[in-house]
């Protein structure tokens, strides 16, 4: 057997040769895989030769309200990342984009509903069912481009995240290998469960090449970049800002944000 390291965990890899043909009986008898923190069970009927990899949810139950302001200059999009957890199966593989291998996972975009500068959509973090490859929800991912240009390179950022469920607000984020420059009042501000929102600042940057890319929210600490996921979370609040077109008031707001 070998080790590999998966989403930057070291965890025991796949068997190889006979052992695999081996096992594979026992594992096809199984109701349940442990795999890290999640119980992968197997519905019955639900996983055929066609789609034993992905199967959407009948019934989800975990579903967060995503809402906020955005102008009409822009147009906005999020996304929702699932990956799958069991890295016993080889099935739950697929070959990396650059080199080597890696856990299968799919991102979507969530379906959004806008009403002049205030828009609503409705993230499932349960949308897949779990199956014989743990699939699970990862992080969401939130930008724009500019209406209008489609052509546009989009500005993005990672908006929602759910690796730190059920943390203590008052575990120390800096450690001594985070360096002199880390500060827990920074980090615990950009990325936090509050019920503050997650702003969103996007405007044109000239390079040194006189050439132009559209960027979003790239200043990280100054303001709130991330909300973290709780089992109980409901609703999350995601503000767009078009720094191009937005009030001065706005401009004046995100102004390290327009200096970088």
């Amino acid at each position: 057997m070998m080790l590999e390291v998966v989403d930057g965990e070291r965890r025991l890899g796949r068997w190889t040769g006979a052992c695999l043909w081996l096992l594979l009986p026992m594992m096809a008898s199984c109701q349940t895989v442990e795999s890290r923190d999640v119980e992968v069970t197997v519905p019955p009927e639900a996983f055929t030769a066609e789609n034993w990899y992905q199967v959407e949810n009948p019934n989800p139950k975990q579903i967060v309200r995503i809402h906020g302001r955005a102008p009409e200059t822009l147009d906005i999009f999020i996304t929702a990342k699932y990956r799958t957890s069991n890295a016993m199966d080889d099935r739950c593989w697929r070959p990396a984009a650059r080199f080597g291998s890696e856990l299968i996972w799919s991102r979507d975009r969530l379906d959004i509903r806008r009403n002049g500068e205030q828009f609503e959509a409705y993230l499932v973090l349960d949308k897949y069912l779990s199956g014989p490859c743990g699939w699970h929800y990862e992080a969401s991912t939130a930008g724009a481009t500019r209406a209008g240009h489609p052509n546009d390179l989009s500005g993005w950022g990672w908006v929602i995240g759910s690796d730190r469920y059920d943390v203590d607000d008052s575990v120390p984020r800096c450690s001594a290998r985070s360096g002199p420059g880390c500060r827990d009042e920074r980090i615990w501000r950009a990325s936090n469960h509050d019920d503050t929102a997650v702003e969103v600042p996007c405007h044109i940057e000239k390079m040194e090449d006189q050439s132009a890319s559209f960027i979003c929210q790239r200043t990280y600490g100054e303001f709130k970049t991330q909300h973290l996921l709780r089992r109980d979370t409901q609703e999350i609040q995601i503000n767009f800002y078009d720094l191009d077109n937005d009030s001065v008031t706005v401009k004046e707001r995100f102004k390290e944000e327009l200096e970088q």
